[in-house]
């Protein structure tokens, strides 16, 4: 089956964490081999997406993040001036747009996934366990 990159990330993040003592053991073990065959594809794009965020940091990044401290720490009474203010929140916007233009083509790419499809009362088994809302499905339908 055909699935996007974002899809299959999503649903690696959510099945790792996902509780799944209510499921039959055949279920616990499609949902392993589910997960070990996206993890490739998720650690591909984690890496993809570490160095995407380090090569679009600017120059003075680490002045950035020392007044994005100072600033969370003083709260509203910050001693950062107004321009200094400013220059942090433009710096964090540019660097913000750059990295997510640079995985948004990467996470609409498709990849090809052979996995086993679940059960249909399996998803209702780990929609209570996990006390998920109804919309987290949609996270893990390539496999529903």
């Amino acid at each position: 089956m055909k699935a996007t990159i974002k899809q299959v990330v999503e649903a690696y993040k959510l099945l790792g964490e996902a509780k799944v003592t209510k499921l039959e053991d055949g279920e616990v073990v499609k949902i392993v081999k589910a997960r070990k065959a996206m993890r490739p594809v998720a650690d591909e794009y984690e890496s993809f997406l570490k160095d995407v965020q380090e090569k679009f940091k600017p120059e003075n990044w680490d002045e950035v993040q020392s007044k994005v401290q100072k600033w969370q720490q003083e709260g509203e009474n910050t001693t950062l001036t107004e321009a200094e203010r400013i220059e942090v929140n433009k710096a964090l916007v540019d660097y913000s747009k750059k990295v997510d233009s640079a995985i948004k083509d990467e996470l609409s790419k498709e990849v090809e996934l052979n996995v086993e499809k679940l059960k249909e009362d399996s998803a209702t088994k780990m929609l209570v366990e996990n006390g998920w809302e109804v919309g987290k499905l949609d996270l893990i339908e390539i496999l529903l």
